[in-house]
């Protein structure tokens, strides 16, 4: 089973060029089954009010859940999944708002994506989120992550822009729950003309082992995709 995570910057290339199809195109190249999408637009006006999610199940031939972070530009902003397999059910649970007074320049509300999925018979939960720019939201994201993977017996992964380095505290603690499948490699992520950090992720359980873990290059986002073969090892 394949997996990616990949901040598609709403449709806009290393460049800051609006194409959708070239984030289409490195998706097709890799084929994942499931797909984590960071910065989706939704009927915003600055994307031709395309529903970006839709557009790239529909071409992909894939099943989606887009979760809504905020209102934006005449329609909304959030996070995706994509899916070749069924999805049961899914939900967009809010990062609880900082107070006004926590609130760090480019504040953004941000939301959790939980699905359950059908891996051919198999019970899997997907999580996606898009953790914030400061620390004390990320410490929210991460606190809301820690209650829902809590729950949550059956095998599970967790993906996307987590805005933090591997050494993070905050990554620490979501390892106590689930694994860090680059944790051994040494690829960067963002930006993609530079390449400074890797804060994207992709985090699997116990339930699953990777065959391969790896970061293609290509400049249709600033932000380079990862990409894992896992299978279930119980």
């Amino acid at each position: 089973m394949r997996l990616m995570t990949y901040n598609i910057q709403s449709g806009r290339d290393a460049y800051k060029n609006l194409d959708l199809s070239r984030c289409e195109e490195t998706i097709r190249e890799f084929d994942p089954d499931i797909l984590a999408l960071n910065e989706v637009r939704m009927k915003t006006k600055d994307v031709g009010e395309t529903e970006q999610a839709k557009v790239l199940s529909e071409n992909l031939n894939m099943h989606f859940f887009f979760a809504k972070a905020i209102d934006y530009n005449g329609g909304e902003y959030g996070i995706a999944l994509l899916s070749k397999f069924p999805i049961l059910s899914a939900e967009g649970i809010p990062v609880p708002p900082l107070p006004e007074e926590k609130r760090e320049a480019r504040y953004e509300d941000r939301v959790l994506l939980k699905a359950e999925l059908d891996v051919n018979g198999k019970r899997v939960f997907a999580f996606v989120s898009h953790f914030g720019l400061s620390n004390a939201e990320r410490i929210s994201a991460t606190e809301l992550f820690e209650r829902e993977i809590a729950k949550v017996k059956d095998p599970a992964i967790f993906m996307g822009d987590l805005n933090m380095k591997p050494d993070d505290e905050l990554i620490q603690r979501i390892k106590r729950y689930i694994r860090d499948l680059s944790e051994n490699e040494s690829f960067l992520t963002h930006h993609t003309l530079t390449l400074e950090d890797r804060i994207d992720y992709i985090f699997a359980s116990n339930h699953f082992a990777c065959e391969k873990v790896f970061s293609p290059f290509s400049t249709a986002s600033d932000h380079l995709p990862i990409v894992a073969d896992v299978k279930f090892i119980f």
